[in-house]
């Protein structure tokens, strides 16, 4: 079968999607492994705090959208950066691949959620698909119980899980009739974030010269902090434009489940994790389980327009968002 321009950008589409992904959470967990060994003279948990500061201030900055400020507004903000903080600090205290794999679980939690406040039926699909999911993740995570830090770590990372499926029930209450959720990103946005994140690392560096007192080490925190929050907006944005753009509805289900398992496998092999082949198996259950949980919809046997559909810009100035 011959190899089509909309092949080659679906697959670029998705080569990006996962790598800015990965990039994300990678330097997240570095910058907070730095805070921790470096900057000493500050508490280490205020690490994951920073981190996600330095994200959520990417995002505002750098994204623009069309929402009305409005209590459901306050429950989708305030849930998203709950549930970032939720993730960087189960990234304090556990691997990063160990920390991914818990949050695998998002989508079925996110369905079982929206099932009770919206009152909607879950597929039998999704209600197989949970201790599948929730099995793996255990297997490869390894003894929940061997400390009080892994157990918390797991915690933190299900709690970052159920804040997104709260999240995500605000935002189809927001998209509910006509309305949309719409995000602009301004290249003028973009350029001042820049150069307030370099005023700000040079800024630190230099107290770190001339401070005696100032926390050493900060600057290249801020600079790791900075640079996952710009790929944090890169993935997004990539995930809500460009991936649903070039992808059918079944395309981007069978992409998710890959990029999810690949940003877990590219964290496990690029840190100091050494799995077992039980470790590997649960990963291979959470694959199985994922796509158990999106099995309606890849055999689902639509119309023709339906199972063509594709996410529409016809303006090329923004693009709706999408949570997956």
């Amino acid at each position: 079968m011959a190899v089509t321009l909309q092949n080659l950008a679906s697959i670029a589409a998705f080569c990006a999607w996962t790598v800015t992904s990965f990039f994300c959470h990678k330097l997240a967990k570095v910058a907070i492994e730095h805070f921790v060994s470096h900057v000493t003279s500050l508490t280490p948990v205020l690490g994951p705090i920073f981190v996600t500061a330095c994200q959520i201030i990417c995002c505002y900055t750098a994204v623009r959208r069309e929402l009305k400020f409005d209590g459901l507004f306050v429950v989708v903000a305030s849930s998203h950066i709950a549930a970032t903080l939720a993730t960087n600090t189960s990234f304090y205290m556990l691997f990063a691949s160990s920390t991914m794999a818990v949050k695998l679980l998002e989508p079925i939690t996110s369905a079982m959620i929206q099932s009770l406040v919206l009152k909607t039926k879950m597929s039998m699909e999704s209600v197989l698909s949970m201790p599948v999911i929730i099995t793996g993740a255990v297997l490869f995570v390894g003894d929940p119980f061997k400390s009080s830090v892994v157990t918390n770590g797991i915690i933190l990372a299900f709690v970052s899980n159920v804040v997104l499926g709260i999240r995500n029930v605000g935002v189809k209450l927001q998209q509910s009739g006509d309305d949309h959720s719409v995000i602009h990103i301004h290249s003028r946005s973009v350029l001042r974030l820049v150069f307030a994140a370099i005023s700000v690392v040079g800024a630190a560096k230099i107290l770190e010269a001339s401070v005696y007192d100032f926390p050493k080490g900060l600057s290249y925190f801020l600079f790791l902090s900075f640079l996952s929050g710009g790929f944090h907006v890169t993935y997004s944005f990539i995930s809500t434009s460009v991936i649903l753009l070039h992808m059918t509805v079944v395309g981007h289900a069978i992409a998710n489940i890959l990029k999810r398992v690949l940003v877990v496998m590219l964290l496990h092999v690029s840190g100091r994790r050494q799995a077992s082949f039980w470790n590997w198996m649960g990963l291979v259950m959470c694959t199985c389980g994922l796509a158990l949980y999106n099995l309606r919809k890849i055999s689902s046997t639509r119309s023709p327009q339906q199972a063509e559909k594709r996410a529409t810009n016809p303006t090329g100035a923004y693009c709706y968002i999408y949570y997956d």
